[in-house]
């Protein structure tokens, strides 16, 4: 059990990463596509992994741990969820990037509000979820 809770911290280890970079591309005076691309793709990848790693695995191994009780959590979880993927992918769909090299003042500005639906994502789950898990994990060793 203590393996999920080390491969869940990991994964929000890497996406903590993935946003550092994508915060220090979005902070450049000036656009560098290149990294702004290659952040934007790190940190969309580390949060789909993250995303598709609670949903197959943890999500199930709390609700055989914990049963009911923890089923209306991980449904707050899922609308939180679904409300900032759509954050998100309309931020995607309006930021080409056409778009971003027109107005990089405006995308970095767009960005932030980004940075903050993720950092307060993180930290919901961080919330919720470790204690969860790490409950289960005593349960096991006990």
């Amino acid at each position: 059990m203590t393996e999920y809770v080390e491969q869940l911290e990991g994964q929000y280890r890497r996406t903590t990463e993935q946003l550092a970079l994508y915060r220090r591309a979005c902070a450049s005076p000036v656009l560098d596509l290149a990294a702004l691309c290659a952040a934007r793709h790190g940190l969309l990848s580390a949060s789909t992994a993250r995303a598709k790693f609670l949903q197959t695995e943890i999500y199930p191994l709390i609700l055989r741990g914990q049963g009911d009780a923890f089923a209306a959590r991980i449904e707050e979880l899922d609308r939180d969820l679904a409300v900032k993927r759509r954050l998100s992918s309309g931020h995607i769909a309006q930021w080409s990037t056409a778009a971003v090299q027109a107005d990089w003042p405006g995308y970095k500005v767009a960005s932030a509000q980004i940075v903050r639906l993720v950092e307060t994502r993180l930290t919901l789950e961080k919330a919720v979820i470790l204690p969860a898990l790490r409950t289960l994990a005593m349960r096991r060793v006990a």
